[in-house]
Formats: C-alpha cells, structure tokens, sequence
C-alpha cells in the first residue's frame, strides 16, 4: 500500500469512517463506511455489501468528484467554499449553543449560593463557577478569531 493511500484512509478514519471488514477487489484496501457509503480509500470506488462480500457500485459513481471535475475543466471552487463557509458557520452554531448551556448553567450555580450554608458547598460552587468563567473566556477568544 502506497503512503498516499494509508493517509486517505487515516483521513477518513479521522473524518470518523469506520474501517469494515472487507477489502477492495482491486487493490486490496480496507473498505470504509462514510456517510453512509462504502468506499475505497485507494481507487476512490464505491461499493455495496453483499451476501458473498463487496461488490463494486457502477464506474461512474466513482468518489473523485473533484480530479473529475478538474480533468474535464470544471474546478468547483465555489463548491469548495461553500463548504469550508458550511463548516465554519456549523462550528459557531455550536460553540453558540455550548456558551448558552454554560451562561444557564453558570446562572444557576450562582442563583443557588443564597441558600448555602455549607461552607463546602460553597467552596465546591465559586471553583466550578470560576472553571465555566474561564472556559467562556476562552470561547469568546475563540469567537474573536
């Protein structure tokens, strides 16, 4: 196996595949499920499973759409940036929700500290506030960037 082709499959591994039990008829790969397709780090085929194993899906479903679009000319650079605009937007969206479950969750720890009379407890609500200050201090950095 080809050093380009052990680090496309430890892409997908790290994108989050799974590497299935089966190989590629072709080059002999471990197949890997990825967004609900099986596919071949190495050929850049897609497959099905069958009863008997993996079989190769049609030829012109191959995974490659981008060498294909640059050898027919067609460079998808709007697609491109699309996506990196979807993913960036998808990361604030969560960092967005994680800051207001900390905000409610602060809110409350430090609505509970007129009842306490445990000098413990007490203790034990001021670090954990001081922690969830620190971690939205460091998501707001994180926005500014």
């Amino acid at each position: 196996m080809e050093d380009k082709s052990i680090s496309e499959a430890v892409e997908l591994l790290y994108k989050g595949a799974k590497m299935l039990a089966h190989h590629c008829n072709e080059c002999g790969m471990p197949l890997f499920q990825y967004e609900g397709k099986i596919l071949c780090p190495s050929c850049k085929k897609l497959f099905k499973l069958e009863e008997n194993g993996a079989v190769p899906v049609n030829e012109e479903k191959s995974l490659n759409k981008v060498e294909k679009e640059k050898c027919e000319g067609k460079e998808d650079k709007e697609r491109i940036e699309k996506e990196k605009k979807v993913e960036v937007t998808s990361i604030n969206e969560n960092i967005n929700v994680i800051k207001s479950v900390m905000l409610s969750k602060l809110y409350e720890l430090l609505s509970s500290l007129n009842e306490c009379k445990d000098i413990n407890y007490l203790d034990n609500i001021l670090n954990i506030s001081i922690k969830m200050l620190y971690i939205l201090e460091k998501i707001n950095k994180f926005n500014e960037i």
